[in-house]
């Protein structure tokens, strides 16, 4: 995961620089889950999408975002200056190898990791979140997917909306 991550930061990167193109990246985040270690998922991520654990109907962020907001300590999003709204720390496509944060995630059956871009978590918050999925449950992933991009774009749909939902089944 790690060797094609780099391969694509570089890519980017050399377009960007062919093009003129200047602050071109793209967060990422990635989930690592293997029958050897079924009680430990591994994700890779730089830049501010994340992974969330939701277990018995609560919902805990597994990962940290990479933003200078967040570098600064800022909780309330709305006490964030506005030039450092959206300013991210790391990202493919920044440099040719990305620094990548890896965070072991304990699991169990039956628990549901959800993967998503800021496009989702900034427009619906956390709890508006673990509602969906709660009213959700047993639906097709597919469906409940659906339904957060949906939310997402109901209350604004100001940035690009990226949902993976994983269960937990091992």
């Amino acid at each position: 995961a790690t060797d094609s991550l780099n391969a694509a930061s570089s890519a980017i990167l050399q377009m960007a620089n062919e093009k003129g193109y200047r602050g071109s990246a793209s967060t990422v985040v990635a989930l690592l889950h293997s029958p050897n270690t079924p009680n430990q998922a591994l994700s890779l991520h730089a830049g501010d999408s994340c992974v969330y654990r939701i277990r018995d109907e609560r919902i805990e962020q597994m990962t940290r975002n990479h933003t200078y907001a967040d570098m600064l300590g800022y909780t309330n999003p709305l006490e964030v200056p506005a030039r450092m709204r959206g300013v991210i720390t790391r990202a493919v496509g920044v440099h040719k190898q990305v620094e990548l944060e890896e965070t072991v995630i304990e699991v169990e059956p039956g628990d549901l990791l959800l993967l998503c871009s800021d496009g989702l978590y900034g427009m619906v918050s956390r709890n508006g979140i673990n509602h969906i999925i709660r009213e959700h449950h047993g639906s097709p992933l597919k469906k409940t997917a659906h339904a957060l991009i949906d939310a997402a774009n109901h209350g604004g749909g100001r940035d690009n909306i990226s949902v993976v939902l994983v269960q937990i089944k091992v």
